[in-house]
C-alpha cells in the first residue's frame, strides 16, 4: 500500500495497481486481506491451479469474494491486527534480547567451567 501525497510510479509487470473505494472498503483492511488471510490464499491457489506459482491478475481478482464487514468494523479488524503485530513484534524482539543474553550466560559458564582453579 503506497501512502499518501505519493504523485506516480512506474508499474511494471510484476505489479498491479488496486485502487478501492473507501466508501466501501477500508484500504487497509483490503492489504490484510490480499497478504494474509487464509481463505484468499485458498481462493488465489483454487483460480491459480495448474501454475508454477501463484499470481495475481485482474481476472482472478475479479473472481475473487472478500468478507465485507461495515466500514467502522473493518477499522477496527484493522486496528486490532496491528496491535497484534506490534505485540508479536515486540515477541520476537524479547526473545532476540533472550536468546543474546542466554548465549553470554553459555559462554561465561563455558569459561568458568574450564578455566583451572
Amino acid at each position: 500500500m503506497l501512502p499518501d501525497g505519493i504523485k506516480s510510479g512506474l508499474i511494471s509487470t510484476n505489479l498491479m495497481k488496486i485502487s478501492v473505494d473507501k466508501n466501501v472498503i477500508y484500504p487497509e483492511f483490503f492489504c490484510h486481506q490480499i497478504k494474509g488471510a487464509s481463505h484468499v490464499r485458498d481462493m488465489l491457489a483454487d483460480f491459480c491451479s495448474g501454475s508454477t506459482r501463484l499470481f495475481l491478475m485482474q481476472t482472478i481478482l475479479k473472481k475473487m469474494i472478500f468478507p465485507l464487514p461495515p466500514l467502522a468494523e473493518q477499522k477496527q479488524i484493522v486496528e486490532k491486527l496491528e496491535k497484534l503485530m506490534a505485540y508479536c513484534d515486540e515477541l520476537e524482539a524479547n526473545i532476540r534480547t533472550s536468546k543474546g543474553h542466554a548465549e553470554t550466560l553459555l559462554q561465561v559458564a563455558l569459561k568458568e567451567a574450564l578455566e583451572p582453579r
